[in-house]
Order: C-alpha cells, then sequence, then structure tokens
C-alpha cells in the first residue's frame, strides 16, 4: 500500500502591479502635487507683500549675506549689522546651504524671488520622493499618504519662502533614504559610495547628523 504524499507548494514571485494599479497611483500623485503647486503659489503670492520679503531677517540675514559675497566678492556688512568676518573666521554654521543659496543668486540674479521659486519646486520634488520613500519602505497607499501630508504640511511651506535650509534638507534626506533601502535589497558599491556621498551633503547642511552616521555604519 503505497503512502499518499502531500503536494509540495511552488514558490513564486508576487506579481507585478497591473498597469491600471500604477496609473491610478501616477494620477493621485499629480493631483497631490497640483495642491502642492497651488497652496505654495498662493502662500508666494502672500509673501512678496511681507516686510521681510527683501529684508531678511536673524539667520536669514547670515545666510543671504555670506551666500551675496560669495557670489559679488562684496563683503561690506549690512548697515547697522557686526561683520561676521566670514572671510577669516571659523565658519559660524556648515556652509552647505549658502553655497545653493550662492548658485541660485549666480543662476538667477541678485532678486529675491529666484530662492523662494527654486525651493517651492524642491518642495514639489519632495512630495514625489515621500511617495517613492513611503511606497519603498511599507505600501504604495502609505507613499500618498506621506505625499500628502508633505504636500500640505503648512511648515514645509512656509520655511520653502525662507532663506533657510529646509526644503534642501529634506530633498536630501528622503534621497538618502531611498538609496538605503535599495542597498538593503541589493548592496552594490555604487549605492554605498552614493548613501556616504548624501550624507556628506546632509552634513554640510546639518552637521549634528554625523551623532548618526556610526550607527549608520554599525546597521550597514
Amino acid at each position: 500500500m503505497s503512502k499518499r504524499t502531500k503536494p509540495t507548494a511552488k514558490t513564486t514571485d508576487i506579481p507585478p502591479r497591473p498597469p491600471a494599479s500604477r496609473w491610478r497611483d501616477a494620477l493621485i500623485l499629480s493631483l497631490i502635487v497640483l495642491a502642492g503647486l497651488a497652496l505654495r503659489g498662493a502662500y508666494l503670492a502672500e509673501l512678496v507683500h511681507k516686510p521681510d520679503y527683501d529684508s531678511p531677517l536673524c539667520d536669514a540675514l547670515y545666510n543671504d549675506y555670506w551666500a551675496r559675497g560669495l557670489v559679488t566678492g562684496d563683503w561690506t556688512p549690512p548697515a547697522g549689522q557686526v561683520d561676521p568676518q566670514i572671510q577669516t573666521t571659523p565658519y559660524f554654521r556648515p556652509p552647505g546651504y549658502v553655497y545653493f543659496l550662492g548658485a541660485v543668486y549666480w543662476v538667477t540674479g541678485p532678486g529675491y524671488l529666484g530662492p523662494r521659486l527654486v525651493q517651492m519646486v524642491l518642495g514639489l520634488v519632495n512630495i514625489v520622493l515621500a511617495f517613492f520613500v513611503g511606497r519603498a519602505v511599507f505600501h504604495r497607499v502609505v507613499g500618498l499618504i506621506a505625499a500628502a501630508l508633505v504636500g500640505g504640511y503648512w511648515g514645509l511651506i512656509y520655511f520653502e519662502g525662507e532663506l533657510h535650509p529646509k526644503a534642501l534638507l529634506v530633498a536630501l534626506l528622503l534621497l538618502l533614504v531611498l538609496v538605503l533601502h535599495g542597498w538593503v535589497r541589493r548592496p552594490t558599491l555604487w549605492r554605498a559610495a552614493l548613501a556616504g556621498f548624501l550624507l556628506g551633503l546632509v552634513a554640510l547642511l546639518r552637521s549634528n547628523v554625523l551623532l548618526f552616521a556610526p550607527l549608520l555604519l554599525i546597521w550597514v
């Protein structure tokens, strides 16, 4: 009498999402980006009438002065301000954002509209990056929710209109997460090098991120 054998289950790959699902996600993400664009456009229309729009204060003044000095070579401090002696003393803050801002001034001219437009475009890019991070790490629905939160969160929109590194910092951090997630799935030398490069760029904006570097090395 022969023994009955149980059928062995075959392992199959997870089927790719149907094209209709991809198109639906793309449509929803496009609507989120358009909504984010509308919010940023409405805020920019109000921002240009603020008293400090073309007269930055505090940290924004420091960033603006440093960036303009790099572009024009004129290091004359603003009226009533103490000379920060940027050329002769160690940097008070990491220089990454200032070089970014100087590059924007070099391309768009000395006006204050250019940096705001560039940073708001970065804000729209961050919506898409947040979707990819959420989808890669968790689920497509999580990605869409993350994109909506980034697109409509007022704190992010506000700082995109200020001469501060927040928009650039968020973009680099999201890219870093995407690269690290790709490295987990398929470790390659170029992914590791790119992650290190992005971490270095983030450190040029916020040096305290280097406290995270040892934990990242242990995890890797």
